[in-house]
């Protein structure tokens, strides 16, 4: 018995469709495959940095990839020039995330400690009340991060007049050295709750088994696709 042309040219094309999207999706599975291991390498090298042996005033250096790397610095916080960066959530409540400039022994350059989140006050028109600490010598303690990345579609001060504690909407390091007339290291401290909280961020953000998962659904998309489309065109043939 013949087959219609018509029919011909649409078993085709139902072909050709079945094995575009097995290859898609086959190599969408080989690219999560692909992006765990790359998570595993960062990881890994998250894991070997934090552990590394911290930096102090002394040996810590100018430039480089300092992320994540610990110190443990001695200096005086400068409490009189404290940054809220605004638009801040924690545990449901709304505040700011307290940035305190630090000027470690011995530098001309100040270091931004990020001493994790301040509840909002009463209104926005009421700061709230920041801790007193002493400004005698301290030592520091925490990771080395960069500043949190920001996409601006304004000026990083909420007012054009300079008050503190100053409210700003991101951190913006060479704006701050022009408003401040002070230099600023190009890296940030994190302090106290800000470790804890970032280190439980990373160990989410960036597991390998999330996408080893994606990966086997993909593959499994793919196999039944091959399965239905077989057993569909054992059905057509059991027909002719």
């Amino acid at each position: 018995m013949s087959t219609p042309k018509s029919f011909t040219l649409s078993s085709s094309w139902c072909v050709a469709l079945i094995l575009l999207f097995f290859v898609t999706c086959t190599g969408l599975g080989f690219w999560q495959l692909q992006r765990a291991h790359v998570k595993e390498a960062i990881l890994a090298d998250f894991k070997r940095r934090i552990q590394a042996k911290p930096f102090d005033e002394n040996t810590l250096p100018a430039q480089g990839d300092l992320r994540f790397y610990p110190v443990e610095i001695k200096g005086h916080y400068d409490y009189d020039h404290p940054l809220l960066l605004d638009n801040k959530t924690h545990e449901g409540r709304l505040g700011y995330e307290l940035y305190v400039p630090f000027k470690p022994e011995n530098a001309t350059e100040l270091i931004l400690v990020d001493q994790g989140f301040i509840p909002r006050g009463s209104s926005r028109q009421t700061l709230p009340t920041l801790p007193t600490t002493s400004k005698a010598l301290t030592t520091v303690k925490g990771l080395l991060n960069l500043p949190p990345a920001y996409f601006a579609l304004g000026s990083m001060l909420e007012q054009s007049a300079v008050h503190w504690p100053l409210r700003i909407q991101y951190v913006d390091l060479i704006e701050l050295s022009r408003v401040t007339q002070r230099t600023f290291f190009p890296f940030v401290i994190l302090a106290g709750d800000s470790v804890t909280s970032f280190q439980a961020e990373q160990m989410v953000t960036i597991t390998p088994d999330r996408h080893r998962g994606y990966a086997l659904q993909w593959f499994a998309l793919a196999l039944t696709l091959l399965v239905l489309s077989a057993l569909s065109m054992r059905g057509i043939k059991n027909k002719e």
